[in-house]
């Protein structure tokens, strides 16, 4: 008859069975967060991109089917507001604001605190495009994605994740020019508005 082995489990067995399940868990850990991380990535994507494409069928609408015949732009107002009156064959008009108002600026294309410009503006960043006339005007706000509060400024201020980076508005040479460059942390420049269109193109 076989005697029963009464000795227990030991410290050593302990020890790797504990280093076992950390190494399991700070794995699994690793390829849920890497998951999330991605997930949140095209999320944004899909928002940036139905974001352009309303703006994009909003303008080329009105530019393809009814014909830009003028378009006056407005000198940069504070340096965030950019506007341009377009005319069209109807005898329609409507005005196309860019409004870019901008907090601090990323240091490093990064979300941490410490990689941020700690220059205070005194403002939030706010991001929309407005197209219309009268009270006809929409208004398309920059999804909002995330943001981070720049707490060494007095008051604090709240920077977005996306914001509009380079802005154009220009009728030089007879051609409409509206381009919106986006940028977040993680995103790069890749992403934008890129509207040319001819001015009174069958004159």
């Amino acid at each position: 008859m076989f005697g029963l082995n009464n000795k227990g489990i030991t410290i050593v067995e302990i020890l790797v069975c504990f280093i076992l399940v950390t190494f399991i868990t700070v794995s699994l850990f690793t390829t849920v967060s890497s998951f999330n991380n991605k997930r949140n990535i095209e999320s944004v994507k899909a928002d940036l991109l139905q974001y352009r494409n309303d703006i994009d069928k909003m303008l080329e609408d009105d530019l393809v089917h009814k014909g830009l015949i003028n378009a006056k732009v407005y000198p940069v107002e504070n340096g965030t507001t950019y506007k341009a009156d377009l005319y069209f064959r109807d005898g329609s008009s409507k005005r196309l604001t860019i409004f870019s108002q901008r907090a601090g600026e990323y240091g490093s294309n990064s979300t941490v605190a410490a990689d941020y410009d700690a220059t205070c503006t005194g403002k939030n960043d706010v991001f929309y495009i407005e197209y219309g006339s009268g009270t006809d005007i929409l208004r398309y706000t920059l999804p909002d994605v995330g943001s981070f509060e720049n707490t060494e400024c007095s008051p604090h201020e709240i920077i977005k994740d996306l914001r509009f980076n380079t802005i154009k508005v220009s009728n030089a040479d007879n051609v409409l020019f509206i381009y919106v460059n986006f940028y977040h942390p993680e995103l790069g420049n890749d992403y934008s508005i890129n509207i040319v269109a001819p001015i009174n193109y069958f004159a």
